[in-house]
Order: structure tokens, then C-alpha cells, then sequence
């Protein structure tokens, strides 16, 4: 007999290529987690996208991507008569590049939007959508106390701001293998783009590889044109240990194998990358960035602060040559992960504001400074 569940409101996930590359896995877990807590779920994706990049458990509604800003308005708002027609109750948006749009249809079919930001770099985007919300009640999302503040110091308008910081599954704590057994394996995530950071990090890899010649780093480039940053690495001589990972490949494959989780750059971004290593109890050796309160120095990471070949260097060495204090560190940042970010506290804190937007007033800056900070 078919299970009789009673959904308390229906929710539209919009997200784009771009993001659904780099989170797919986080995309996957959302929709899941709200199926979980009664929540009917429309993924509305690309249509060109992989069956294994949505969820078979949650309705999918598709639609034609364009570069072409006008085009793209044009077909997000084509999704309206289905939309209305499947009863949503409020539309999410992942991704900042669908705002615009979203926004506009969130209008049209009289629902509240939520706007998710990842990126320190979203937050000049937020006024622009600020000034179009004239009659759909929008919120955002951000994944850091920090990047709250940020925004609510900023907006122009009145805008609900959220501290929702991402979750994650703790998984099984992975087993480093031996440098006995095989060579040294790290793996490098950052935006692909060479800068000092990056050849701060390539010239610490560079004597790395001296003593371990059959050293293997997998960069991460999160798909961006990785030709220049190419031509440092054959600057520094090391094509031989580089391999550059594809773009859709899932996280739990990079990391799988790995001595270290290994991120150049403070991009004030936050990707799920870090946190899936903790969870799992691998050492992350990080940039300081004050955007991302999830990286604290000796509890959940080691960081480096500047772009310093030598504080690279003895940290990676750390990890090589004391495994017993690498091992105690990837211990600390999963006990920090299963206290303060599990998917569950996620999903919970989300599914808090969609109900509150739906039913009950929304606290608006003015009154939520003193949260955002305390977050």
C-alpha cells in the first residue's frame, strides 16, 4: 500500500548548468532532504543536463539555457503557465545569473523567491535584484555570518537575510592510504585562474615533488579555460605529477584516494569541496578567507595566510611526515562538521524560511543585524 504523506507546500528549485556542475551532489541533497520533510519539489533544470545530476524522487521541469540575457528571461518566464499549473508555492533560485529572471517570475505567478548566494562575489548583484522586487517578497540565502552582514549593510531596500550555512552527509571516516603503498595523491581546489596564490602553491609543490617524484596533484579548476594556468605549471616543470580534473566530476571522486585537500585561494566562495573532505577526516590545508567561517585555523584546517611558498610547504610536509597529527586534525574537523554543519541543520534552517515566507512575517534587516553577527 502506497504511503499516504501529507506535503505542506510546494517548492520550485531553479539552478543552471554552472551551478549544478560544481554542486550537483548539494543540489541532490536538498532535494532529498525537503522530499523528507513533506516538501513536494519541482527540480527546474536545463534540459541538456545528465539524469545523474537530478533526483529521481522529486518532479522535473526543464528549459533551454541561452548566454543571451534576454533569451534566457524569455524562457524562464515560459515556465510560468507550468508552474502555475503544479501549484508552487515559492520559487528558489541557486544560482545569481538566473535572479534576474527568477525574479521577474516570481512576479508574475505572485510567489515569494529565495535567492541563494555563494560567492563573495554575488553581493554586487544583490541591489540590482533589490531594485526589481517591487511585488514578489524575496529573501536570500547567505552561507556565512560574515557574508550576512555584508549584505545587509549594503541593501538599499528591504530584503530578508538569512544565515544558512551549508550541510553535509558525515559519511564513513576515510582511511589515508600508506605512502607505502602509493604515492603521494593531493588534491588542489581553486578557480583555475593563475595568480600569486596559485604559484605560491606550485613552487611549494615543485620541491615537494623533488623528494617525492612520483607525487600526483589533482587541480580542480571548477571548469574554467585552465591554458594559462597550464603554462605555470610546465613553468615550474611539473606536467609530469598535474593531472586537471574535468569539471563534472563529483567531489567524493577527487577526494577519494587523497592525502590532502589542498585550496589555494581565499575566493570567498563557498563550495561543498571542504566540507565533504571534513566530514570524511581528511586534512585540509587552506588560504585564510575571512568570508568562510567553516575554515578555522587548527580545528577544522591549517591555513596559510598570504601567498607564502614556504608556509606551504611546511604544512604539506606535516601532513607526509607527522600522518599521527594530519589523522588528529581530520578527526577535529569532522567532530566540527557533525556539531555544526550537518545536511539535517541545512535543511531544517531552509525549510524554516520557506514557511515563514509563505505564512508568517519575514524579519527584515533592520532587525536581524545582531543575528547575522552572532552567526
Amino acid at each position: 500500500m502506497e504511503l499516504d504523506r501529507s506535503f505542506i507546500m510546494q517548492v520550485a528549485l531553479l539552478a543552471n548548468t554552472a551551478y549544478l556542475h560544481e554542486e550537483s551532489a548539494m543540489f541532490r541533497q536538498l532535494v532529498v532532504g525537503l522530499i523528507d520533510e513533506q516538501v513536494r519539489v519541482v527540480q527546474v533544470v536545463p534540459d541538456n543536463l545528465a539524469l545523474s545530476e537530478t533526483n529521481s524522487f522529486g518532479q522535473i521541469l526543464t528549459w533551454r539555457e541561452s548566454t543571451w540575457p534576454f533569451v534566457l528571461r524569455r524562457r524562464i518566464m515560459e515556465l510560468a503557465e507550468p508552474l502555475e499549473k503544479l501549484k508552487v508555492d515559492l520559487i528558489h533560485v541557486l544560482d545569481r545569473e538566473l535572479w534576474p529572471a527568477a525574479i521577474r517570475l516570481a512576479q508574475r505567478l505572485e510567489k515569494p523567491a529565495v535567492l541563494s548566494v555563494w560567492s563573495v562575489e554575488d553581493l554586487d548583484h544583490v541591489n540590482q535584484i533589490a531594485k526589481l522586487n517591487q511585488a514578489a517578497q524575496t529573501a536570500v540565502i547567505a552561507p556565512s555570518g560574515p557574508m550576512a552582514q555584508a549584505i545587509i549593510e549594503h541593501l538599499d531596500a528591504d530584503m530578508a537575510v538569512e544565515v544558512v550555512p551549508r550541510g553535509i552527509q558525515l559519511g564513513e571516516l576515510l582511511e589515508r592510504p600508506s605512502l607505502d603503498d602509493q604515492p603521494l595523491c593531493v588534491a588542489v581546489s581553486g578557480n583555475g585562474s593563475p595568480d600569486e596564490d596559485y604559484d605560491a602553491l606550485l613552487s611549494a609543490l615543485r620541491d615537494i615533488a623533488d623528494d617525492y617524484p612520483q607525487s600526483q596533484y589533482f587541480l580542480d579548476g571548477q571548469g574554467t579555460n585552465q591554458h594559462d594556468l597550464w603554462q605555470m605549471i610546465k613553468r615550474y616543470e611539473l606536467q609530469p605529477n598535474v593531472n586537471l580534473v574535468p569539471p563534472k566530476l563529483e567531489h567524493s571522486e577527487i577526494l577519494m584516494g587523497t592525502h590532502m585537500l589542498l585550496q589555494p585561494q581565499a575566493l570567498g566562495r563557498c563550495r561543498s569541496l571542504s566540507l565533504q573532505a571534513m566530514a570524511h577526516g581528511l586534512a585540509v590545508l587552506a588560504q585564510a578567507d575571512p568570508w568562510m567561517d567553516h575554515l578555522i585555523d587548527d580545528k577544522t584546517a591549517w591555513l596559510v595566510h598570504g601567498p607564502d611558498p614556504s608556509q606551504w610547504q611546511n604544512l604539506i610536509r606535516r601532513v607526509i611526515e607527522q600522518p599521527e597529527r594530519s589523522d588528529q586534525l581530520g578527526q577535529r574537523a569532522r567532530r566540527w562538521v557533525g556539531e555544526h554543519r550537518l545536511a539535517s541543520g541545512q535543511i531544517a534552517a531552509t525549510l524554516d524560511l520557506y514557511q515563514r515566507m509563505t505564512g508568517e512575517t519575514l524579519k527584515f534587516p533592520s532587525q536581524q543585524r545582531a543575528r547575522a553577527s552572532e552567526s
